[in-house]
């Protein structure tokens, strides 16, 4: 608990905020626990900040040096993506969006671990072969400690088609959980 605590204590520095609601602190800690979470909380809440949390805390409690963790953020906006980024690079967070013209020299950067928070869609992730050799790659693995989904209600609002008919939303968005 005192390794939470401290971890908690770190990310409110970095973040410069004065606390965790006890929401975020209860979806932290099971995320830590190496478990699955769904967090439904109001606008505003905070949400973004269990994720921005993750790597951060997770390193700390598990001892391993500060930004040796990655999460994967995927995300249907690309301008809610590049906002994120900047944030994220404004306190010093290494975070990356990925993007149509992405250099190999990203590719390496994200392979090798050296992001924190990247950010892509299911289209960029899964249609390349590029990308989706990521999930092959050891030193990727090793680093990856969360995948998570954000912005997550757009899948009802953008689950229909210009026509009215239903169809699937974002056909990659299934292919996710099989590619781990």
């Amino acid at each position: 608990m005192a390794e939470f605590n401290a971890a908690v204590s770190r990310v409110c520095s970095i973040f410069n905020i004065s606390s965790l609601f006890d929401e975020q602190k209860e979806a932290l800690k099971v995320a830590l626990g190496g478990k699955s979470v769904y967090a439904s909380l109001p606008t505003g809440y905070g949400k973004s900040m269990i994720f921005y949390a993750l790597p951060i805390a997770f390193d700390l409690v598990n001892k391993r040096q500060e930004g040796s963790s990655t999460v994967l953020v995927i995300s249907p906006l690309q301008s809610l993506m590049e906002d994120q980024v900047s944030y994220l690079k404004s306190l010093g967070l290494s975070a990356v969006a990925l993007h149509e013209e992405q250099s190999d020299n990203i590719l390496e950067k994200v392979e090798s671990g050296k992001f924190m928070y990247v950010f892509a869609s299911p289209e960029k992730m899964l249609s390349t072969t590029k990308w989706r050799r990521l999930f092959d790659n050891s030193s990727f693995k090793k680093s990856l400690i969360a995948v998570v989904v954000d912005e997550a209600h757009c899948i009802s609002q953008w689950g229909l088609s210009s026509q009215g008919s239903k169809i699937p939303f974002r056909s990659w968005y299934v292919h996710i959980a099989t590619s781990f």
